[in-house]
């Protein structure tokens, strides 16, 4: 989320006040669609699985009734019929909204900042 709102507090104004002026707004989605699919890629070649058996600094071995639960795979449907993928689903809509909500707000709370009238100092 922090990438998010970083990157329309840098891609915003870098659009609108170079590419579209200059390209146009059919070309600024291209350039822009390809500079984000690179760097996505980019992204996703710096993921790797981490070795087998590996386990965070700290935690414990699972006990047998924990692997038991965590080795069961659901299909799409039996997924859909848990009342946990719906509680999953309502909180991560709820902070994705929120965080959203925020992050709309940047460009102008910044817009704002910069237009206040300044106070000298005694």
């Amino acid at each position: 989320m922090g990438g998010y709102g970083a990157g329309s507090a840098i891609f915003g104004p870098l659009s609108q006040l170079k590419l579209i002026p200059s390209y146009g707004l059919p070309a600024t989605f291209r350039i822009l669609g390809a500079i984000f699919f690179v760097m996505t890629m980019i992204g996703a070649l710096l993921l790797k699985n981490p070795p087998s058996g590996y386990r965070p600094a700290g935690r414990a071995a699972a006990t047998a009734s924990q692997s038991a639960g965590a080795s069961r795979e659901f299909s799409p449907g039996e997924m859909l019929r848990t009342p946990t993928f719906y509680l999953m689903w309502v909180g991560y809509a709820l902070g994705c909204s929120a965080g959203l909500m925020v992050i709309s707000q940047l460009v102008p709370f910044a817009r704002a900042w910069e237009l206040r009238p300044r106070r000298c100092p005694p």
